[in-house]
């Protein structure tokens, strides 16, 4: 095979001449003396080398892959005991306590009661008809408070739920959070994404879980 130069192999394999030299003094590539007595590679260290990067460069980017994977599915398994702890949370709260003995979780159906959305706080002017405050929504679909507003201002994986926010009259560090109709959409599909268990309310005029809700959890 041909003798190539270190600029020669370097353009081959993509990298800089004094890489190609440091490869040579480290004896990754093995150098010949040419006819002028300067440093020539073989032309098939070359191509061995070529596919040793190639094959090594696949594996890099399987294991981002499975990497990538593996992120997500943590994520997922996250969110899920994270809605669990807080609903068990809640079950607890209100469980009696028996003297010199710990709490006892007695687990008990709520009523189903029809509730109307305008039972909530009412909407500010500038908030788009339909809207719902952003803890109501939670709240009312099985999602802790401070689950969902992770969901909104940390987000999963670098996704964030789209919401409206509102300074508090008078409290300008605090914030009232609210909903569009849009935006109760996008966040139950979000929940979906992410693996996030919500369950449907009984508020006949939701628009998720009413009668134009097509969605479930």
């Amino acid at each position: 095979m041909a003798l190539l130069s270190a600029r020669e192999a370097a353009r081959r394999l993509g990298k800089d001449e004094r890489t190609i030299r440091r490869w040579v003094h480290a004896g990754k590539l093995q150098q010949r003396k040419s006819a002028s007595n300067r440093l020539a590679i073989d032309e098939g260290e070359i191509e061995r080398l070529a596919a040793q990067l190639t094959a090594a460069d696949q594996e890099k980017r399987q294991e981002m892959i499975d990497l990538q994977a593996r992120i997500l599915q943590l994520e997922q398994e996250q969110a899920r005991i994270r809605a669990r702890l807080a609903m068990l949370e809640d079950r607890q709260a209100g469980a009696p306590e028996r003297a010199g003995r710990p709490a006892e979780i007695v687990y008990k159906p709520r009523p189903v009661r029809p509730r109307l959305i305008t039972e909530q706080a009412s909407a500010p002017a500038d908030v788009p008809p339909g809207s719902r405050q952003a803890t109501e929504f939670a709240t009312a679909h099985g999602i802790s408070r401070v689950t969902f507003r992770d969901h909104m201002t940390v987000g999963i994986r670098g996704e964030l739920v789209e919401h409206i926010a509102i300074p508090k009259p008078n409290k300008p560090r605090e914030t009232d959070r609210w909903l569009s109709p849009e935006q109760q959409q996008a966040a139950v599909a979000f929940w979906n994404r992410h693996g996030t268990l919500w369950r449907r309310c009984d508020d006949f005029a939701c628009l998720i879980c009413g009668n134009q809700g097509e969605q479930e959890g």
